[in-house]
């Protein structure tokens, strides 16, 4: 009977043991399945570039397409360029449908034309004011197809004639390029082109054979390091 009786408290005391360890693995593997089925929360982190609000991921598409030896100007320097006493950055006026001739350069809009107005662009003025570099640029109008290039102020597109600027390019020379990108009629923001790449591969911003209109174009400036 002594036998039997301490046989059956150390069953009891195995089983119990086992009923333990099975709850404590049932706890651990819940915790664990817990954590791998948690939520996770990707957070786009935005980069601030002259005024315009860019992913981490186009400012390093920016970076990696640069020119071999320009860097894109901080916002400091852009700053301090329109301090300087000398007339001096870089500038755009756009001619919007119903508005006419805006200066569009201040410190809440870096870009010309409108965005959320469904207003055509209908022409522009670009220069670099005392900045060692010469800009050009050509425009594809409504009915009329790409326009002769024009430079340093000169005006593309149209003014009184209510057409539609459809496509841009810019070309530059000297120590500053420029990247621009075109806002357009039901697509929004397009992609980033390069003033060079523009030269080498006949890039623009906009559409053509689309009848869409360009409603406006925004820029970041790099400069070449010396």
């Amino acid at each position: 009977m002594m036998k039997t009786k301490d046989f059956s408290l150390r069953s009891s005391y195995f089983i119990g043991e086992n009923k333990h360890k099975w709850r404590l693995f049932l706890v651990i593997a819940s915790l664990l399945i817990g954590i791998v089925l948690l939520p996770t929360t990707t957070v786009k982190a935005d980069v601030v570039v002259q005024g315009t609000s860019l992913t981490d991921a186009e400012y390093a598409d920016l970076v990696n397409r640069l020119p071999e030896g320009y860097e894109i100007v901080s916002n400091e320097r852009y700053e301090a360029l329109s301090r300087q006493r000398a007339v001096t950055g870089f500038f755009h006026k756009s001619h919007i449908q119903n508005y006419g001739w805006s200066d569009t350069l201040n410190s809440k809009q870096y870009y010309a034309g409108t965005v959320g107005k469904s207003l055509r662009l209908e022409a522009l003025q670009l220069t670099f004011a005392n900045m060692k570099t010469s800009i050009s640029y050509r425009s594809h109008v409504q009915s009329i197809g790409w326009q002769s290039w024009g430079s340093n102020g000169a005006t593309t597109g149209t003014t009184g004639q209510g057409l539609r600027m459809e496509a841009f390019q810019i070309t530059t020379s000297g120590r500053f390029g420029v990247y621009y990108q075109g806002h357009m009629q039901g697509i929004g923001w397009g992609g980033w082109i390069s003033s060079s790449e523009t030269t080498l591969f006949g890039s623009y911003i906009g559409t053509i054979g689309q009848s869409r209109r360009l409603e406006a174009v925004r820029f970041i400036i790099y400069e070449q390091m010396f």
